[in-house]
């Protein structure tokens, strides 16, 4: 889009996710849309600083999108592209991991994903939360409370 804005911006996704993400392309597309819809849905202001995810993402959207790339992950066996795919994962793992309640997060589940949430940072090297605020920190919270359960 940058070389010419004529092109189809839709047809450039799909380019790129049939490239990027292979076999799991599909369903990585199918999240694509539903994050769009949701982008279209949003009826209040959603401020760049002092945003409070858990005040307009509904459970449902979360939902969804973890049922979409967890069958994109699924769908196969590379590790490379598993791992772009947990990259995708991440925030909505955040989602769950900071209300447990809201994104129907059993502490039973909470270590074990806690434990891939931590290893997706972990080989990403993502050492940063949010703009200004180290993902040691978030981690540290969530180790206090799932202390006890976590592998």
């Amino acid at each position: 889009m940058l070389w010419d804005p004529t092109q189809d911006a839709g047809k450039l996704r799909a380019e790129f996710c049939g490239g990027y993400y292979g076999p799991a392309s599909g369903d990585v597309m199918a999240f694509l849309r539903l994050m769009d819809d949701f982008g279209r849905q949003i009826k209040v202001h959603v401020p760049m600083n002092g945003w409070r995810p858990q005040e307009i993402t509904p459970p449902e959207f979360v939902a969804q999108g973890l049922a979409l790339l967890n069958k994109a992950h699924g769908s196969t066996e590379d590790p490379v592209i598993r791992n772009r795919v947990e990259k995708l994962l991440v925030p909505l793992w955040h989602m769950q991991l900071s209300w447990p309640e809201k994104y129907a997060l059993s502490m039973e589940d909470a270590p074990a994903l806690l434990a891939r949430f931590k290893q997706a940072l972990k080989v990403n090297r993502i050492t940063f939360s949010s703009e200004g605020g180290s993902s040691a920190g978030l981690l540290a919270e969530y180790d206090k409370r799932y202390s006890a359960k976590t592998p």
